[in-house]
């Protein structure tokens, strides 16, 4: 379960598997099916990250130069 933005949450993911049989773990279950379902909502919405990466910033500060 997560929720998303941060700051400012619009939506709610519940990722719910009932007997997974490939894996025991929800960091190889869960976790990929709700980053999928996360972005397409996000792409969807067009809802705005809540900050700038640090990777954004520097090739921000790249492109100034």
């Amino acid at each position: 379960m997560g929720f998303a933005p941060a700051y400012n949450p619009k939506f709610i993911i519940l990722v719910k598997l009932d007997n997974p049989t490939a894996t025991k773990t929800s960091e190889y279950s869960a976790v990929p099916i709700f980053h999928d379902l996360a972005k397409y909502i996000f792409d969807y919405w067009q809802v705005p990250p809540d900050y700038e990466s640090v990777e954004d910033e520097a090739d921000a500060s790249l492109d100034k130069k």
